[in-house]
Order: structure tokens, then sequence, then C-alpha cells
């Protein structure tokens, strides 16, 4: 017998350790369990395929739709005045770099040219008297962008409880009204929060918190 080891055999034996080797790889990936961090990146892979573009064309759709919306005398419910589109502007301009994720930087100076704006600035001041739409404003704003946008949640930190639930419950009658029937979005709603199926199938969320305005000293 030989002391040397057969070529052909150890050639086959290479071929048979690769093959089982590949098979074991093929059936470890089929029945892989993917870990916590690989699947918050897959989803962000998977929600970067959403342009911001589109998202912010559906959110310009969803606020002009609201206009629209009738009640039973045929007089519309929330047509806009001047003031709350010029609100919503800033609005958008304040959450571009939510609604373009990963395409904001590409799309800055476009963004800039089209919305007249000086620069992009992520914060918004409103000051005007009682009954000038603000809250309405908001809320329309808030109901667009959980329809539209494909993961989002919306904290919004009202005067008290009862403001809070108030504004909650003026979403929720938003889409109840804009989507009645078959087509109502809401998934699930109690007093301080509001779950709504987004345009995308996910899910998006709206957190109304109460809280103290006095200030302490």
């Amino acid at each position: 017998m030989s002391k040397y080891p057969n070529l052909f055999e150890l050639e086959v034996s290479k071929i048979r350790d690769e093959y089982l080797k590949k098979k074991h790889t093929n059936l470890k990936d089929q029945f892989k369990i993917n870990t916590l961090f690989e699947t918050i990146l897959n989803d962000e892979d998977n929600t970067n395929k959403i342009s911001g573009m589109k998202r912010l064309n559906l959110i310009l759709q969803e606020l002009n739709f609201f206009d629209k919306i009738v009640g039973i005398d045929n007089n519309p419910l929330y047509n806009r005045s001047k003031q709350q589109k010029i609100f919503h502007k800033h609005f958008i301009e304040a959450c571009l770099h939510k609604i373009f994720k990963n395409d904001y930087l590409q799309n800055v100076s476009r963004l800039l040219e089209e919305f007249k704006f000086d620069n992009i600035k992520q914060t918004v001041g409103i000051t005007t008297p009682r009954q000038f739409g603000k809250t309405t404003a908001v809320a329309l704003f808030s109901a667009a962008m959980l329809l539209c946008m494909d993961s989002f949640n919306i904290a919004i930190v009202s005067t008290g409880i009862r403001a809070a639930r108030k504004l909650c419950a003026l979403v929720f009658k938003m889409l109840n009204q804009a989507y009645p029937g078959q087509n109502n979005p809401v998934k699930n709603f109690n007093a301080e929060t509001l779950e709504v199926y987004n345009k995308f199938g996910g899910v998006c969320v709206l957190k109304c918190y109460p809280c103290n305005v006095n200030i302490s000293t």
C-alpha cells in the first residue's frame, strides 16, 4: 500500500467537503432568525426605498384632500385658511429631514427653490390670537403625516389632559370623515393614543400628552 495519498481520492474528498459546507450554509441561511439589530437594518433598507419626494407629494395631496371634505350641508369642513396653509408650509419645512431621510442632502437645493426658503429650519414658533386655527392646523398636519409617512411617531404636548384628549379626538374625527367605512385607516384609538395604518402598509402612532405649563422657580 502506497504511503502517498491517492490524488483522485483527495480531489473527491475536497469536492464532497465543499458541497456539504455549502449545503449547511444554505440551510443555515434558510432558517436563520434575524437579531433585533438586523431586523432594524432591514426595516431601514425597506424604508429607504421610498423616496422623500414621494412622501412629500403624498403629504401635500392629503392636505389638499382634507380641504375638499364636506359635511351634511355640502359645506367644506376643513377648508384651510391662507394662514393655516402658511403654518403647514413651515411644519413641512421643520419635518423635511424626517420626510426625506437619506434623500435629504441630494434634494436640499431643489427644496429651497420650490418652497422659496432662505434656509431650512427644524423648529417652528407660532403666536396668534385665539380662534386663529392653530389647533385645527396641527390636527390636519398630524393626520396627513400619519397617513403618508411609512414609519413615524408623533408626540404632541398640550396644556392639560382635556386639551390633549381633545386634539387626539380631533385627528381621529378627521380620519373618520376623510375615510369612512371600510377605507378607515384607524387601527386603534383611546383617549391619548391613535394608531393609524399608513399608505405603505405600516403603522404610524400619534400620542398626545398633557403637561403643566407653570414655571417653577
